[in-house]
């Protein structure tokens, strides 16, 4: 993964619904996603999760049809569907926390799921031909976080975005790699 630019954005704002994978964005959230989208544009490959919302946010900063966008399943689930159900309830039970507070609050247990969805994730990236891209990764807060948190544990600076940073709607971490392949930068963005 040399020299890229990852944004890994979480969805914008969304609607209540029981089955949290068809949660929608909301008016304010499309919004979100086309104010963020005037500022960060020019994107050469769309990722997602396949939850609505994040699909949705996706197809917005598309903007156009043209463009694919590669649905990653493990950055909505885990394959496991017993390790999922522990997943989805460790999430409801903690709202859009730090990583380092999903450890805490979950004394490491349910910690090692989120890694795998990182660990995961990371495997699904390095299949992919991104060097010298510019790559848009569109998932829940906790998904990125841990993403980021395994792809980049070498970058002291991108690690303690992941440990200790909060996303909120249409906020992103933004990643710049070097022709090593090594973090140059890693900031968050909105």
């Amino acid at each position: 993964m040399k020299n890229c630019t990852f944004v890994f954005l979480r969805h914008g704002e969304t609607t209540q619904n029981d089955n949290d994978f068809f949660r929608e964005l909301t008016p304010d959230g499309i919004n979100q996603v086309l104010t963020f989208r005037e500022k960060h544009e020019d994107f050469d490959i769309f990722i997602s999760s396949p939850a609505m919302r994040a699909v949705q946010t996706a197809q917005i900063m598309v903007g156009f049809p043209n463009k694919e966008i590669i649905q990653l399943e493990i950055l909505y689930r885990l394959p496991d569907p017993e390790e999922n159900n522990i997943l989805m309830d460790m999430l409801r039970r903690n709202k859009n926390l730090s990583l380092k507070d999903y450890y805490r609050l979950e004394k490491g247990g349910d910690f090692d799921f989120l890694m795998k969805i990182g660990i995961e994730g990371e495997k699904e990236l390095k299949r992919r031909d991104i060097n010298r891209r510019k790559v848009l990764i569109v998932a829940q807060s906790v998904t990125i976080q841990s993403l980021v948190h395994a792809m980049f544990s070498n970058s002291e600076q991108a690690k303690n975005i992941a440990l200790d940073g909060i996303l909120w709607e249409c906020q992103a971490i933004k990643i710049v790699t070097d022709d090593e392949g090594k973090v140059s930068s890693a900031y968050i963005i909105s």
